[in-house]
Order: C-alpha cells, then sequence, then structure tokens
C-alpha cells in the first residue's frame, strides 16, 4: 500500500493506483492512437466538425475523470467510441428538439451533401464493423474465461444448454453479414 499524505490526513491507496501524471500520460497515448478515429466517426455521424471536434474533446475528458476513478481499462478504444457514439446521439436530439425562434421553413438539420455523406457512412460502417468484431471476441473470450472456471458438476449442463444458445448469438451477426454479402 501507498500512503499519500495531503495537508494533515493520510490517504492510503492500492499500490496498482496510477499518479496523475500516468493517467495524463495514458490519455494522451489514447489520443495519439485513437483521436483521429473517433474524430472521424464523430464528423459521419454528425456531419458537423465543429461539433465532432467538441465530441473529441468532451469524449477525452471523460476518459480523463474515468481513469482518474480507476474505472475499467480492459478495452479502453471500445470505451471511447462508445461514449462518443453516445455523446453524438445527445447532440442529434438537442437538434431535432423544437426550437421556437426558428421558422416553420427552416430544416432543424442541415441538408447532407450525398456524394460526402456516402463517404462517410463507408467510413462509419467500417468503424462499426472493427467494434462489433472486437466487441464479439471480447464476449467470447469471457465466456470462455467463465466456463473455465465453473465446478465440474455445472460443465454438462452448460454445455447442453447455454453454450449453443451463447454461440449462436455471438456468431449470428457475422453469419447474417455473410449471408448478406452473398446476396449482393
Amino acid at each position: 500500500m501507498l500512503v499519500r499524505i495531503t495537508g494533515t490526513a493520510a490517504m492510503t491507496l492500492p499500490e496498482d493506483a496510477r499518479s496523475a501524471s500516468e493517467v495524463e500520460d495514458e490519455v494522451a497515448r489514447q489520443f495519439r492512437e485513437q483521436g483521429a478515429a473517433l474524430y472521424r466517426f464523430s464528423r459521419t455521424l454528425l456531419r458537423d466538425h465543429q461539433e465532432a471536434e467538441d465530441v473529441v474533446q468532451e469524449t477525452f475528458l471523460k476518459l480523463l475523470s474515468h481513469l482518474q476513478a480507476r474505472g475499467d481499462e480492459s478495452n479502453l478504444r471500445g470505451w471511447l467510441f462508445t461514449v462518443a457514439a453516445h455523446a453524438c446521439r445527445d447532440r442529434q436530439r438537442f437538434r431535432l428538439r423544437w426550437r421556437p425562434w426558428a421558422t416553420t421553413d427552416e430544416p432543424a438539420v442541415e441538408p447532407v451533401d450525398a456524394a460526402a455523406d456516402a463517404e462517410e457512412q463507408q467510413i462509419a460502417q467500417a468503424a462499426l464493423r472493427v467494434m462489433a468484431k472486437e466487441n464479439r471476441d471480447l464476449r467470447l473470450s469471457e465466456a470462455e474465461r467463465k466456463a473455465a472456471s465453473l465446478p465440474p458438476k455445472l460443465t454438462v449442463p452448460m454445455i447442453v444448454f447455454f453454450l449453443p444458445v451463447l454461440f449462436a448469438v455471438i456468431i449470428g451477426p457475422a453469419l447474417i453479414q455473410v449471408s448478406h454479402m452473398l446476396h449482393h
């Protein structure tokens, strides 16, 4: 255990607690590695570069708070994209709200350039495919880890009843995607 003295009170921290500089270094590293992809993802969803920049900034501020609170670090890339997606969705909802000062002729959302939109949609779809694959892999490895820790008495019922359903849920989206690709 590490003991940190602050003022007159001593605070006990676990040995695996990160210092403030380590947390900031991790946030900076994540920004270097994921910042551009998060911006493209947010820009595609929002169709506005300033709002996309704001979402990325908010996402990394939330990451800083998350790491300072010693939150889960097992899949930070997935965590970042999930937080950014939620922030984008919140901004889209805000845009669609009724605005008393807006004229009835004024659209709530700006019209989109179809050519630029198609390219941005492809980028977003590619990002979502990567995230879906990563999440599928994480769920499968977590299920395998949990199955390995079961007592022998529960192994047979789990194999007979739960694993087929689990594999159908995990592999189902991939099979649907393959069937769509074969039909198109």
